[in-house]
């Protein structure tokens, strides 16, 4: 069973080279770059070293790293990539699936909106919709 402190330990050891991949990548625009990011892509790398070291295929870590990303939104990151790496070791597969329907979960879950209802337009005025 993995734990938050080892996963932490090896984004220690790895930090420099997983804010180089970081840096590089041109899909973050730079007003969105912050150290709340940083550790959400540190503790992503971590996870995809995990899972891929438990036999994940590139498709599973890419769909598995996005979810991790999405939950991410209000969770920590750390926890979230060791219950993701955690559920794959033990289940070579995890419940969540990337996309929207994560999105809303995750928006009713942690913010009580109930996105979905009504395309998401509860609570704006009827003349501005």
């Amino acid at each position: 069973m993995r734990t938050i402190e080892d996963a932490k330990a090896w984004g220690k050891a790895h930090e420099a080279e997983c804010l180089a991949t970081y840096a590089e990548c041109k899909e973050i625009p730079d007003f969105l770059r912050s150290p709340r990011l940083e550790a959400i892509w540190i503790s992503g790398c971590w996870l995809k070293d995990a899972i891929a070291s438990a036999g994940a295929t590139d498709a599973q870590q890419g769909e598995i790293g996005f979810c991790h990303g999405q939950r991410c939104m209000y969770a920590d990151p750390w926890e979230s990539a060791v219950a993701y790496a955690n559920e794959f070791e033990r289940q070579k597969t995890v419940a969540d699936r990337p996309g929207r329907e994560l999105a809303e979960r995750l928006i009713r879950e942690n913010t009580g909106h109930d996105c979905g209802k009504d395309g998401g337009k509860e609570g704006i005025p009827q003349e501005t919709r």
